[in-house]
């Protein structure tokens, strides 16, 4: 049985899971029983890329081979470098993307019949525009973007305590920085919250000052509107 694979590509932690048969599960990304891993990036002596806690381990070591945070440099005009060697964000990013599809496909016994990926809701054109080359870069053909608030609220109305029309305020917590609330006005039909949850990706990322659900069908990111309060 195919599954789908939901990814959240975090500023400080990337986490993912999969959608099989009704049941959805958090992938273990990271050592141990850690599900997500850190968003970190260390440059091999080979010109390999290492993610999670591998990078993190190894640029201890060697701290000007490591990258962090780099999603909130998607965007820049200036290129980052790691290891002397100069390197674009979203470059980075598709690579941390594409080592986690190929985990995910080690542990599932095969690859995805689809991925979504989630950015943030203030992202314009440019950024979707690198985030599709990241995508691309990640060596998936094609995958579905949603918001992360858009996400949020959808898995959040799935659970049945909304009804149509009703506005989800959704907001993050974030330890590197506080953030402005989001409002999200779902005009979908009731009757087909019921079937929502064998049909789509979840995506469970926790961090020390941030938690949050991600749900994410792309027929309802057309239906969904975001408002920036």
């Amino acid at each position: 049985m195919g599954y789908r694979l939901g990814v959240d590509l975090g500023t400080t932690y990337t986490a993912a899971a999969v959608a099989r048969g009704g049941t959805i599960e958090a992938m273990f990304l990271g050592d141990g029983y850690a599900a997500p891993i850190p968003s970190v990036a260390f440059l091999s002596d080979d010109g390999s890329l290492v993610f999670g806690d591998v990078a993190v381990r190894r640029g201890a070591e060697h701290p000007e081979r490591m990258k962090l945070e780099f999603k909130r440099r998607i965007g820049d005009n200036t290129n980052l470098y790691i290891g002397g060697t100069p390197v674009s964000a979203h470059v980075l990013t598709g690579e941390l993307l594409g080592a986690v599809i190929k985990q995910v496909a080690r542990l599932q016994g095969g690859e995805a019949d689809e991925v979504v990926v989630t950015c943030p809701a203030n992202w314009g054109p440019y950024r979707r525009e690198l985030l599709d080359q990241a995508i691309s870069i990640s060596g998936v053909t094609a995958a579905r973007v949603c918001t992360e608030p858009e996400a949020a609220a959808l898995h959040f109305a799935s659970t049945g305590r909304v009804r149509d029309g009703d506005t989800i305020a959704v907001t993050t917590w974030a330890a590197e920085r506080s953030t402005r609330p989001y409002c999200a006005r779902l005009e979908v039909d009731s009757r087909s919250w019921a079937s929502r949850k064998e049909s789509s990706s979840l995506v469970d990322s926790t961090s020390t000052m941030r938690s949050s659900r991600i749900f994410c069908r792309r027929s309802d990111c057309r239906r969904t509107t975001i408002i920036r309060s």
